[in-house]
């Protein structure tokens, strides 16, 4: 199982934001948009998903989700244990992806399958 941590949300436009002009792009170029997520790789104490496993979860999770492309890079992170009461520490992986909005294919890939990030709006 892997723990997914979700480091950053979809870019979108914010309320306070809304007096800003929208981003200008030249053709062919058109705005896109992001998302940052950080995935801790420890089951408990341990370091418990592989890079090999990782390999294949991005393979088959995430690239068929976002096949235009994205970067993962290894992380070390932390995380407040309020259980434990304790600080965590863990390897981990960050993957940005960038994507353009098309909510017709939003909607196919969250309507054909379980969502890949908690608190991501598809």
């Amino acid at each position: 199982m892997v723990r997914i941590l979700v480091a950053g949300a979809v870019a979108a436009p914010l309320g306070g934001c809304a007096a800003l002009p929208a981003p200008a792009c030249l053709p062919p170029s058109q705005p896109m948009l992001s998302a940052e997520l950080a995935f801790g790789r420890n089951i408990g104490d341990r370091l418990g998903v592989s890079d090999v496993e990782f390999a294949r979860f991005v393979a088959e999770e995430i690239t068929p989700r976002f096949p235009d492309g994205l970067t993962v890079v290894d992380s070390v992170g932390q995380w407040h244990d309020i259980a434990r009461g304790r600080l965590v520490r863990e390897r981990g992986k960050l993957m940005s992806i960038v994507f353009a909005e098309n909510p017709a294919q939003r909607w196919a890939r969250s309507s054909n399958s379980t969502s890949v990030a908690s608190g991501s709006t598809w």
